[in-house]
């Protein structure tokens, strides 16, 4: 039974290794206009490349196919997305430059920026898992992580993790997650509430910026 436990922690690091890590991520060129996808990411490219908030690069072709006002165009989605997933693209961005610069791969199919952009939602996803497991874990009762992690993968959430990484689910459920985390931390603990209360709002803020419509945050 011991055995068993000390294997389980290896076991889960190699499902997450093989789900992270898939293959089809190395082969997309781009995320093709126009869907929900291309919105989100639209969103990321022009805050992590751009930083001018001008979609002119990324619907070039497709000016009347999204938001279009007076020759102002802008993605339908939301921009909470792109905020959070913004870092892992800038990265993602700075190898496929190095990459090019010193000409690694004679034959480069390696698209970096897509590769770190896919690794947000993963990311996030599990981040829900840890702000879920210590909110009940810390102010409620003991509960295994693994519960949780099963919890998590079961709800569906994980198909947009791991397949529709661009969609805003796991950006939703990390946002929501951080409310919670943050609301019992202040109400249960004396210490550092001024910090925590300090954080609430802007949580609160972010995820309705993922999705405005999700009024019950407040």
């Amino acid at each position: 039974m011991n055995k068993s436990k000390k294997l389980l922690p290896l076991f889960f690091l190699v499902i997450f290794l093989m789900v992270s890590l898939k293959i089809d991520y190395r082969f997309v060129e781009a995320i093709p206009c126009c869907q929900d996808d291309h919105d989100y990411y639209s969103h990321t490219e022009t805050i992590a490349i751009d930083r001018d908030f001008n979609y002119d690069n990324q619907l070039k072709g497709y000016e009347n196919k999204r938001f279009n006002n007076n020759g102002k165009i802008a993605p339908k989605g939301f921009v909470g997305t792109g905020i959070l997933a913004a870092p892992f693209l800038f990265i993602g961005n700075l190898l496929d430059q190095f990459v090019e610069r010193f000409n690694i791969f004679e034959n480069n199919i390696y698209n970096f920026k897509i590769l770190f952009y896919s690794f947000a939602s993963i990311f996030y996803f599990f981040m829900s898992i840890y702000l879920i497991f210590q909110t009940i874990n810390t102010y409620i009762y003991k509960i295994k992580i693994e519960e949780i992690i099963l919890i998590f993968f079961g709800s569906g959430l994980s198909y947009f993790a791991f397949e529709r990484y661009s969609m805003t689910h796991t950006f939703e459920a990390f946002t929501v997650s951080l409310i919670i985390f943050l609301s019992y931390k202040y109400y249960k603990e004396e210490n550092n509430k001024t910090i925590t209360g300090f954080l609430i709002p802007f949580a609160i803020l972010l995820g309705l910026l993922v999705r405005w419509v999700n009024y019950y945050l407040f």
